[in-house]
């Protein structure tokens, strides 16, 4: 027996000692290894040192930065030509004045080899380089090995001594132009917790920084954190609400909750750093609960708190406190927050007007004239409208043009202006529902409206209307000038495809036509024209007078035999989308009837449309369309309708805007939306967007002047407006943190910083798996650019800000910058109660 002990106990001893020098060995070749680690300037830069809680420090990298290039004049050499990829797609271009087939993208080729992807102009004048790269990768082979990293101090006795953090995570997303930049936070989980005011040093033995060490002073006042989540906008003093948040979720080291299950102080910091409101944190969700969403998720995967810091109202410059961890980014609490932002949403607009040159003084950003027939365009007024397709239709009618060898169309010279999309320039009428929106918002209160100004041309700023019409004005008048002798309105104006590379909207060789007439584009033009006779006609009775002509002409085209003739002809093509048109048809139809009413007080010939649509959708969920519907009949004078009917139709804008708050209470963020079943994507709305569909908020406090929906409005800015777990805002130009790289082609082949005012779609959730974005996660953001692989990240980050993710950074004005400056606009010009 005793002999068996003595074996065992040998045996023991043996396997202790090979672990031993099995752990010794490992940290001897981990510590050998970093003998090759080197620091240098061109490594990645550490940017920011940070408390994410009381023991837990981040560090966070930039790896890599981008080199920006423009578009330069080529001249061909003998041995050069441009050329299409023979396998692409053909489409219609002018070449010298002549129609003719030529594939989407042309490159410069030397001989038979393409030169890296350097495009060039459909004239072969103009080539664009891609985008460079600069500096060295990150090597990241020991990033999460605590021997990587050396943490001591001279103030704190807890690290006299040097010592490793006991766990190290990271997580690392690119933040430039096609993943040629990379952020990566690493996470330190350190012994002992951290100690105020007290200097720690951190070196960095086991990954090639631009430094070798950095010193950090532990002073939770002065020092930003990324768990804290503010508004960039900030607030007005007499908001009902506002809140922060606090969330991290730590890349390959999961769900994190920065309070550690406490309840920590928390406060206000005025900018001379005084303590001058005091709170505390509040958990509202952990990680293991779901925010309802249409399906189900963590938002975050992460656990939520709140600051609640609603009583404050003094105005001034402020910083969120949480104690022993940092700061948020500054805010403002002052009466011009809102409307700050909402003048930095219009100059997305403005950016977007086609037909006008953009001077580098007016909003910082510049742009020749463009699409103008002044300057050579060519427009043509083809015969399929865009319920037929969309590029396609153009395509299609101008195939008929090409294989007659002739023009079969009218050139059409007044063809110019308008919003144009987003990442290419169409200019289509849905656009009009942008004007709609505007003119809503300053009907609200036009006294308010009439004493601000916005960033416009010269001749606008100095004339008589009000800025906030002449912005309404200039995108209508595209499609009054495209109204035909009969009434009909041109649907817009497209191309035969999406933009070439290598060409700004200048420089279109492509193809570009209006779209025929329907009804769709009659009674978007109908609604907004003659919405805008009504308030207009203070300043310009002349104007006036002619769009409520012009604006019945286009309802009674639409209603009439040639309307009905497009509705026929789409349904004989088969089309898919015939009902879902025609649906939505309905809306616009009763929307443009609504208006029409209000300035004619034709009840016979209105009225009855109205009702009828009334009975057959006032038991859904409304789509954009029929809210606007109920709400413009619920604001109708007395009189112009029974009591009966607008009292239905508040009671339905009111219902909307209560489920508003329910999906509110379902969800950590504030985040806004009338039907818990829709997915964040499409017209069924954008993380980026408050409300997403829906204005019903703003509509309702309007409509009741009740604080809760004034409230919920103001909590559904918060997430894009910077309160999100990246910390940043989804419009261009907005707040210490905004996005950087929108798809907007006519900055980036210029090689300037995007306009201000662009809020595109946002962060979309990788979970999903949608087919229109699965080429992005399988050949961007995969695992060799996101760690953790970009599916994993959770639903609030999954933003990539990078330019070549469209489901993130493309944007629409009509989808995404109006709506926003409209509920930011409604937030600075709320009529006081």
């Amino acid at each position: 027996m005793k002999t068996t002990f003595s074996k065992y106990k040998r045996h023991c001893q043996t396997l202790v000692f090979v672990c031993l020098m099995s752990i010794t060995l490992t940290r001897l070749s981990v510590q050998a290894s970093f003998d090759g680690i080197t620091h240098s300037p061109d490594n990645p830069k550490i940017v920011g040192v940070m408390a994410v809680a009381v023991d837990t420090l981040g560090i966070v990298l930039q790896e890599h930065d981008v080199e920006r290039t423009s578009l330069e004049p080529h001249k061909l050499a003998a041995d050069e030509r441009f050329a299409s990829h023979p396998k692409e797609k053909k489409i219609l271009v002018w070449n010298k004045g002549k129609l003719e087939m030529a594939g989407k993208s042309m490159y410069l080729y030397k001989g038979k080899q393409k030169k890296s992807n350097i495009s060039m102009s459909g004239d072969g004048t103009m080539i664009h380089k891609p985008y460079g790269r600069t500096g060295n990768s990150l090597k990241r082979d020991y990033i999460e090995k605590p021997q990587s990293y050396v943490i001591s101090s001279k103030d704190d006795s807890d690290y006299s001594n040097s010592t490793h953090p006991i766990k190290v995570s990271y997580k690392r997303k690119p933040n430039r132009y096609d993943c040629k930049g990379f952020r990566v936070v690493i996470y330190l989980k350190l012994p002992h917790a951290l100690k105020e005011g007290k200097n720690y040093k951190i070196e960095f033995k086991g990954i090639n920084t631009d430094k070798a060490e950095v010193s950090y002073l532990h002073d939770s006042q002065s020092v930003r954190s990324e768990v804290v989540h503010v508004s960039h906008i900030g607030f007005r003093p007499d908001d009902p609400e506002k809140l922060a948040r606090i969330s991290l979720w730590t890349g390959t080291g999961g769900a994190f909750d920065p309070t550690q299950g406490k309840s920590l102080k928390a406060g206000l910091l005025n900018n001379a750093g005084k303590l001058v409101w005091k709170g505390e944190t509040r958990l509202i969700r952990k990680a293991s609960e779901l925010d309802q969403l249409r399906k189900n998720r963590n938002i975050a995967k992460s656990h939520v708190h709140i600051v609640d810091f609603s009583s404050f109202k003094k105005p001034g410059t402020y910083r969120v406190w949480v104690d022993g961890i940092g700061t948020s980014y500054p805010f403002d609490i002052s009466e011009a927050t809102w409307l700050d932002a909402f003048k930095i949403s219009m100059q997305g607009l403005l950016s977007h007007r086609s037909g006008i040159a953009l001077p580098k003084e007016l909003m910082g950003y510049e742009r020749p004239r463009n699409m103008h027939p002044d300057d050579g365009f060519k427009v043509y007024d083809l015969d399929l409208s865009h319920m037929h397709g969309m590029c396609d239709a153009i395509q299609e009618s101008f195939m008929k043009m090409h294989k007659a060898g002739k023009p079969l169309f009218k050139e059409n010279k007044k063809a110019w202006g308008g919003y144009m999309d987003a990442g290419d320039w169409d200019r289509r009428s849905v656009h009009l529902t942008c004007t709609s929106l505007l003119l809503e918002l300053y009907e609200m209160n036009p006294e308010f409206w009439n004493k601000t100004s916005l960033v416009l041309p010269k001749d606008e700023t100095s004339n008589r209307v009000p800025d906030l019409l002449d912005e309404c004005w200039y995108n209508l008048s595209l499609y009054h000038r495209l109204q035909e002798a009969d009434g009909g309105v041109r649907a817009g104006i497209e191309s035969t495809a999406h933009p070439r590379g290598a060409e700004a909207s200048w420089m279109e060789s492509l193809a570009i036509g209006t779209y025929a007439p329907s009804p769709r584009s009659c009674m978007h033009f109908a609604a907004a024209a003659a919405h805008f006779s009504r308030l207009i006609k203070p300043f310009d009775s002349a104007l006036a007078g002619k769009l409520a002509r012009d604006s019945a002409r286009a309802f009674d085209w639409a209603i009439g035999p040639k309307g009905l003739a497009v509705w026929k002809d789409l349904e004989a093509r088969n089309s898919k989308n015939a009902t879902k048109l025609r649906r939505e048809y309905q809306g616009q139809k009763a929307a443009a009837a609504v208006q029409l009413l209000r300035i004619s007080g034709d009840q016979k010939k209105y009225l009855g449309a109205i009702e009828e649509y009334i009975s057959k959708n006032s038991s859904i969920t409304p789509t954009m369309v029929d809210e606007f519907v109920f709400y413009s009949l619920a604001i109708m004078p007395e009189g112009s309708l029974s009591s009966e009917l607008k009292k239905k139709c508040t009671k339905k804008i009111i219902s909307n805007a209560d489920n508003s708050l329910k999906f509110q209470k379902g969800n950590a963020w504030g985040l806004a939306n009338t039907a818990r079943g829709l997915p964040h994507m499409g017209y069924c709305g954008y993380l980026s967007v408050p409300g997403m569909v829906s204005r019903s908020l703003s509509r309702a406090h309007y409509l009741t002047g009740e604080d809760k929906y004034l409230a919920g409005a103001i909590s559904s800015c918060a997430f894009s407006a910077g309160a999100n777990p990246d910390n940043k805002s989804y419009t261009t130009g907005l707040g210490p943190n905004p996005v950087q790289w929108p798809l907007h082609i006519d900055s980036y082949v210029t090689g300037q910083e995007a306009p201000k005012g662009l809020t595109i779609f946002g962060p979309g959730d990788p979970e999903s798996y949608h087919s229109f974005e699965g080429w992005v996660y399988q050949w961007v953001v995969n695992k060799t650019t996101t760690t953790p692989p970009g599916r994993q990240w959770p639903f609030g980050e999954a933003l990539w800000d990078m330019y070549r993710s469209p489901a993130n950074n493309e944007y629409t004005v009509q989808q995404t910058i109006a709506p926003t400056a409209y509920t930011w606009g409604y937030l600075a010009s709320r009529l006081k109660r």
